[in-house]
């Protein structure tokens, strides 16, 4: 027993001594990237820890455990402390919400909030579309969140009918994204039946997505 234990001891110590150690490179204010690539090509495991920073810019190394300096076995885990921009307030998830709702949640927390309105297919008119920086983003104390409004859907233009046949007017007034509205027919003389005579609106005319167009033929 004490023969193999003597033996094992030895190889043991043989196996460790013959491990290739290196020296651990700092890789602060690199790009995350980089510094991912620089110790992995060493041979170093690496992990991303992200934490908040005042001074270093989001996204760029800023230290490292172990610290640089150290000799590290091949395969070793290395952790790179980057910066994941200053410590503030985090931003809520606000879309689909209504906007004095939102503007009422920002201030709650000490923020304030700036808007601008883009025209949305899907989103209801005065709803959030997104916000700047997005849900889970860090704002400074009393900083303010950039906010997306939707208008609705985007007017449609109400086609020149006038003088065409009642069908071909139908089709175009679906696949300009209105609807049909009440189709009142009249006697003219000297007209084929089923000519529009008038729409109203009229051709031309900036409509909300879905309104009726009325038709006289």
């Amino acid at each position: 027993l004490a023969v193999w234990t003597w033996s094992d001891d030895v190889f043991a110590s043989h196996t460790v001594d013959d491990l290739p150690r290196i020296e651990l490179p700092s890789v602060a204010a690199l790009g995350v990237d980089a510094a991912e690539k620089q110790l992995e090509a060493l041979g170093f495991v690496v992990a991303i820890v992200p934490r908040p920073n005042e001074s270093v810019p989001k996204g760029t190394a800023f230290g490292q455990e172990p610290v640089a300096g150290r000799k590290l076995e091949l395969g070793e885990l290395v952790s790179i402390l980057v910066s994941d921009g200053p410590a503030g307030v985090i931003v809520p998830p606000v879309a689909g919400q209504q906007v004095a709702d939102v503007t009422a949640l920002l201030a709650s927390d000490g923020l304030g909030a700036s808007f601008e309105g883009t025209y949305d297919e899907s989103v209801a008119p005065g709803q959030v579309i997104s916000s700047e920086p997005p849900a889970g983003g860090r704002v400074p104390q009393n900083g303010t969140v950039k906010l997306t409004l939707s208008f609705g859907p985007a007017p449609r233009t109400v086609p020149a009918l006038v003088g065409t046949d009642l069908n071909s007017s139908l089709v175009a007034i679906g696949r300009a994204g209105l609807a049909v509205g009440a189709i009142t027919q009249v006697h003219v003389k000297d007209q084929f039946p089923g000519v529009v005579l008038e729409t109203t609106p009229a051709g031309g005319a900036q409509v909300p997505r879905d309104m009726p167009v009325k038709l006289r033929v």
